[in-house]
C-alpha cells in the first residue's frame, strides 16, 4: 500500500521536483534490477556452457585414452614378431646365405652326375644291339633308365614285333584276327595238356571262367592258365580219352592202348589245321 507523504514548509515547485526526483529513482532501481537479472541469466548459461563442454573434453579425453591403451597392447603383442634386434637379424641372413651355399653345392653336384649319366648312357647306346641277353650299365642310375630306356623301345615297337611273328595289328579287321601259329600236346598220368599258340577274339565273359593267371617264362614269352567249365566236361570222374575222342569225331575203340593218345594228338593237329586252312580259303575268297 502506498502511504501518504506530508510536506510541510515546502513549496510547491520544491515539493514537484521531489516527487519527480523520487520517481526517478524507482525507475533507475527497476531498471539496474533487470540489468542483474540479464547479467546472472547470462552468467548461468555461460557456466552451464562450460560445463557442458568440460564434461564432453573429459568424455573425448577417455575415448582417446581407450584409443591409446587398444593401440599399445596390440603394439607390444606384436612386438615379439615384429620387431626384431639386429644380431636376430644377422643369424637370419647368416642362415640364408648357408642355405644357399648349400642348395648351389647340391645343383652343382646333380649338374655332375646328370652329366655322367649321358656320358655313360650315350657310349652304351651307342655299341648296344637289343638282344634278350643285353648287357645293362653297372652305375644303379644308369641301369635303371637304361632298362626304362628299353622298355619304352619294347612298347613303341610292339606293332613291328608282332607283325614279324606273324600276328595281325591291332586295327585289322576281325576276319584276320585268328591265327594259328603251332599246337602240340603232352600226355601225362595226370591228363593232357594241349599247348597252343593263337591270335584270336573270344566272345567268352569273364565270367565264365573260374580262374586264370599269368606267369613269365624264359625267352619273352608269357603262359597263360584258364579253367574254364565247357560242355565237353563231366561233373564227376575222370574224362575218358576215348569219350573225349569221340565228341571230336575220332574212334579209338579198335585202337591199341599204346596208340591211343598218338592218334589222338594226330586226330587233333590234323583238324585244327584243316580249320585253320578253311578260314584262310574263307577269308581268300571273300578279299576277292
Amino acid at each position: 500500500m502506498s502511504q501518504p507523504c506530508h510536506y510541510s514548509g515546502l513549496k510547491p515547485s520544491r515539493v514537484m521536483a521531489s516527487v519527480v526526483e523520487w520517481l526517478d529513482g524507482g525507475r533507475a532501481e527497476d531498471k539496474m534490477s533487470a540489468a542483474a537479472r540479464l547479467t546472472q541469466q547470462r552468467h548461468m548459461k555461460y557456466r552451464a556452457g562450460k560445463k557442458a563442454r568440460a564434461l564432453e573434453l573429459l568424455q573425448t579425453k577417455d575415448a582417446l585414452e581407450a584409443t591409446v591403451q587398444s593401440l599399445q597392447d596390440r603394439a607390444r603383442s606384436r612386438k615379439p614378431t615384429s620387431l626384431l634386434s639386429w644380431k636376430s637379424i644377422s643369424v637370419a641372413l647368416k642362415d640364408s646365405r648357408d642355405d644357399s651355399h648349400r642348395q648351389n653345392r647340391d645343383l652343382r653336384a646333380q649338374i655332375h652326375a646328370l652329366q655322367r649319366l649321358m656320358s655313360e648312357l650315350g657310349a652304351w647306346v651307342d655299341m648296344t644291339v637289343l638282344t634278350p641277353h643285353t648287357n645293362l650299365p653297372q652305375h644303379p642310375e644308369s641301369r635303371r633308365m637304361a632298362k626304362a630306356w628299353i622298355i619304352q623301345r619294347m612298347l613303341h615297337s610292339t606293332d613291328a614285333m608282332f607283325q614279324q611273328h606273324g600276328f595281325p595289328a591291332w586295327d585289322a579287321p576281325q576276319e584276320d584276327m585268328d591265327v594259328w601259329c603251332d599246337e602240340d600236346f603232352t600226355f601225362s598220368d595226370m591228363g593232357i595238356v594241349c599247348r597252343s599258340r593263337r591270335n584270336y577274339i573270344d566272345q567268352q565273359s569273364l565270367e565264365d571262367s573260374i580262374s586264370f593267371d599269368f606267369l613269365r617264362v624264359r625267352g619273352g614269352r608269357t603262359r597263360k592258365r584258364v579253367l574254364t567249365f565247357t560242355s565237353q566236361c563231366h561233373f564227376t570222374g575222370e574224362f575218358d580219352l576215348e569219350a573225349e575222342a569221340n565228341t571230336l569225331g575220332l574212334s579209338l575203340t579198335n585202337c591199341p592202348d599204346h596208340l591211343k593218345e598218338s592218334r589222338f594228338r594226330l586226330h587233333v593237329v590234323q583238324m585244327t589245321h584243316s580249320l585253320r586252312s578253311q578260314v584262310q580259303r574263307d577269308h581268300f575268297h571273300a578279299t576277292k
